[in-house]
């Protein structure tokens, strides 16, 4: 049977209900969909379904390292928040209703609280990770292995660089690498 017919059971057969489901709802009008906590969480469903729609297609990249991740779950998070808050703004009116063709305005102002609770949690959550001390430390350590991988090659061995030439070998790297951090 189809996925938006109704949910409910017939009382009479027995069987499900052929109708079909009211818009953001699993029932029917005959089975609760009139009811106005019902029809404002339909609402509610039907314009995060838009803003997530709407943010598929704006699209983001894969990350590969969990910090990335994080960062892109925070960017979509506050995007969505964004995008419903941008709804807010276009509100011409701060009272229910349902007439055809106007959004329900508890329901947008649900899915915006919402968001912003969901960017507090995540926010919230890359703050408790003290995720800028672990970036510097991760820097750090790779400042470090830098560090140790270019002393070995000036001190190999196979090179026989004389002590003169390896000392010209790390200024030429010390200058080289100051270069890269210039902004240009």
């Amino acid at each position: 049977m189809d996925d938006r017919r109704c949910t409910a059971t017939s009382k009479q057969s027995g069987q499900r209900c052929k109708r079909l489901a009211s818009p953001g709802c699993a029932g029917c009008v005959m089975h609760g969909s009139r009811a106005p906590q019902v029809r404002a969480k339909a609402a509610e469903r039907i314009v995060e379904a838009e803003a997530r729609t709407l943010l598929d297609r704006i699209g983001h990249e894969p990350v590969t390292d969990p910090v990335g991740a994080l960062s892109e779950l925070a960017g979509e998070v506050v995007a969505l928040k964004d995008i419903l808050g941008e709804k807010v703004v276009e509100l011409r009116e701060w009272t229910y209703s349902d007439k055809p063709g106007r959004e329900d305005v508890r329901a947008v102002l649900g899915a915006y609280e919402r968001a912003l609770d969901r960017c507090h949690r995540v926010l919230e959550g890359m703050t408790r990770l003290d995720l800028e001390a672990r970036l510097v430390r991760l820097s750090e350590a790779q400042a470090d292995l830098l560090e140790r991988v270019i002393e070995a090659v000036i001190t190999a061995p196979e090179l026989q660089l004389s002590p003169r030439f390896r000392a010209m070998a790390r200024k030429v790297v010390i200058r080289e690498l100051q270069a890269l951090r210039q902004p240009f």
